[in-house]
């Protein structure tokens, strides 16, 4: 089936293709109303040598940075990404979604930390509790250690308002509307092709009637059998050349000819087989 084709079919299913497409653009709308919106916040935190080793670069932090502290800022981000951490921020209150991950676009000791959720005074109120919560993981890794000689963290970053996302809206909804308008195009066809089938069915001529059953020819009556000895055994007999000769054999078929005929004509009556019966005088 061509392009051309299945437009025609749309169009001769029209009412049906309308209220497919009313149907996806209701859905589609509904889901846009009841999907929540996504929003998110960014902070990064960046992590500072200690002040006794930023001292032979004249007290200056960024001039001493070191792969100590990219190791550092590794270690913080694995213990905050833990699930247990996770549960207890979630019992505290922060309960919009969270990663903390490495920042991509540099090599430095830099933590990015984002946050999502459906309600953008939870996701502010989540990063802000994240960060924090790098800075306290940061000084619980150092309760040891002299103030002078503990790595330092500051915040570079923090995103002032939750912003909307529409693209994690979007996919849903373009999947939606997607298998919507293909339903709309096929069930159509489907339809159309169902009827059509249907049609040509009820209307194939059915078989023709078939007509009087002929009667069987009855049988003919039976040929009697010829007995053994009969004639036409006399006469093959003869013709085979019987060693009796035409002399011998002709009395035996005249013979028999006698005894078919009686055996046609029935029993024969013969008088001196059966004498009549004695008379009575009327007069004694």
């Amino acid at each position: 089936m061509d392009l051309m084709e299945s437009f025609r079919t749309l169009r001769r299913r029209w009412i049906l293709t309308s209220v497919l497409i009313l149907l996806t653009l209701a859905g589609t709308a509904a889901a846009f109303v009841k999907l929540p919106s996504t929003y998110q916040a960014e902070s990064m935190t960046v992590f500072l040598s200690s002040k006794n080793a930023a001292r032979p670069a004249g007290d200056n932090p960024y001039l001493s940075f070191a792969d100590s502290l990219t190791l550092t800022a590794d270690i913080v981000r694995r213990e905050v990404m833990d699930p247990r951490m996770a549960l207890d921020l979630k019992n505290r209150g922060y309960r919009s979604t969270y990663l903390v991950v490495a920042a991509p676009d540099t090599a430095g000791p830099v933590l990015l930390i984002t946050t999502t959720g459906s309600h953008s005074s939870q996701v502010e109120h989540t990063l802000q509790g994240v960060t924090d919560q790098v800075a306290t993981q940061l000084l619980q890794l150092q309760t040891s250690i002299s103030p002078s000689n503990r790595i330092r963290d500051m915040v570079i970053s923090m995103t002032p308002t939750a912003t909307s996302k529409p693209s994690k809206k979007a996919r849903p909804l373009a999947a939606l509307l997607a298998i919507g308008l293909a339903c709309t195009f096929g069930i159509p066809q489907v339809v159309d092709a169902w009827a059509t089938r249907r049609k040509s069915v009820h209307e194939m001529p059915g078989p023709a009637p078939a007509g009087p059953r002929a009667r069987p020819a009855r049988a003919g009556p039976r040929a009697r059998p010829e007995p053994a000895g009969s004639r036409a055994d006399l006469l093959a007999d003869d013709r085979a050349g019987s060693h009796d000769g035409v002399d011998a054999v002709r009395p035996r078929i005249e013979a028999r000819t006698r005894a078919d005929r009686s055996m046609d004509r029935g029993p024969v009556f013969d008088p001196d087989d059966h004498p009549a019966p004695a008379t009575r005088s009327r007069f004694r």
